[in-house]
Parts: structure tokens; sequence; C-alpha cells
């Protein structure tokens, strides 16, 4: 209970007392009269006088909820704390490790996923570096159903390596996922192509 509770509890006392016996009300103000029972409501007045305290009693249980509600909101947010590791199926955020960037299949300054192959050596990631990056590449499987096959690629931000032929670079994944006729597609859900000869 907070002071705002405490400032809602006396009128809603009030009005209670109010909606039971109406008279009370004239009782508090007869005071100023000189003569108070010439000057005593009628039956009507009183019922109005119940009818009112009785509204009153509802707007008050209504703000009470409500103040209980932030109260409660405020106390009860709970604090966010940071997993040293996504739980399977979860995709992690993006560049998390400030010395790698993700790639995608679409084209960025730090480079691009071009393909993936599948063969004997196991299943593998072909990535096209940026002019102006590392050339270590990071390959893992973070999702998969019967559908799909999500795949994130990350290239090392040290190491930087301008100008020169960009040579398409190769990161193997793992030698235990078998393709088959599902889908590739990166992290942004993009559909990631397999390469007939080469990547590029």
């Amino acid at each position: 209970m907070n002071l705002m509770h405490l400032f809602l509890l006396v009128p809603l006392g009030w009005f209670v007392l109010v909606a039971v016996k109406p008279r009370v009300h004239w009782y508090v103000r007869a005071w100023a009269y000189r003569d108070p029972e010439a000057n005593e409501p009628s039956d009507t007045a009183f019922s109005l006088y119940r009818l009112g305290a009785v509204v009153m009693v509802v707007l008050c249980l209504v703000a009470w909820v409500q103040a209980f509600d932030l109260s409660g909101s405020d106390s009860a947010s709970p604090r966010q704390e940071r997993s040293p590791s996504a739980p399977a199926g979860e995709l992690e955020p993006a560049d998390a490790d400030p010395d790698t960037h993700r790639l995608t299949t679409a084209a960025s300054d730090q480079g691009r996923i071009s393909g993936y192959s599948q063969d004997g050596s196991g299943f593998a990631l072909y990535v096209v570096p940026g002019a102006c990056t590392g050339r270590q590449v990071f390959a893992r499987v973070v999702q998969e159903d019967e559908e799909t096959v999500t795949v994130s690629a990350t290239i090392s931000s040290s190491d930087v390596s301008c100008g020169g032929e960009l040579r398409v670079l190769r990161a193997q994944v793992r030698s235990d996922v078998t393709v088959g006729e599902r889908q590739v597609v990166d992290v942004d859900g993009e559909p990631v192509w397999p390469c007939e000869e080469n990547c590029s």
C-alpha cells in the first residue's frame, strides 16, 4: 500500500458511510444553520445523497485498483540479465562481439554470404568479404526444423586487409548437418543458394 492508497482510503470510507446512512451528510452540515430542523433536507434529497455516494464509492474503487496496478508494475519489472550464450533455437543479437560483423546474403561493406555447399567434407558456407575487412570467417547453424536450416556467418574485423583480389572465403559449418530437401536461409530469413561450381 502506497501513499495514493492512503489518500483514497479516507474519502472511500466517508462515501461508504454516506451511502449506508445519508443523514450523516446532513449532520455534518447542520451546524451552519441557525435552525437545523427547519432546514433539514427532504427524503428525496437524502436519496440523492445516497446515489451520489454510491457513484463516488465506485470511482474510488476504480482508482484504488489502478493505483495497485501502477505500483505493481513498477516493483515487479524484472531485471534483464544478459545470458552468456543464446539458447538453442534462438538467434543471437547481431554483432554481439565488437570484433566481428554478422553477414547475410545482402551486400554490405563487410561482405555477404554467397552460397553453401555440402559434400563429403561436410556443410560449408561461402563468403565474399568486403574491400576492407578481415579474412577470418566463422559460420554455424543456429536453428534447424523440418523445412529450413538457418545459418549465421560472421567475419573478423581484426587483421583488416584493404585492396587486392577479393577471394571467396570458405567456412566449415558442421560435418553432421544434412540439408537434404530443406531450404538454407540466413538469420534474416533470406534464402542461401547452393553453389553449383563456385560462389561469387
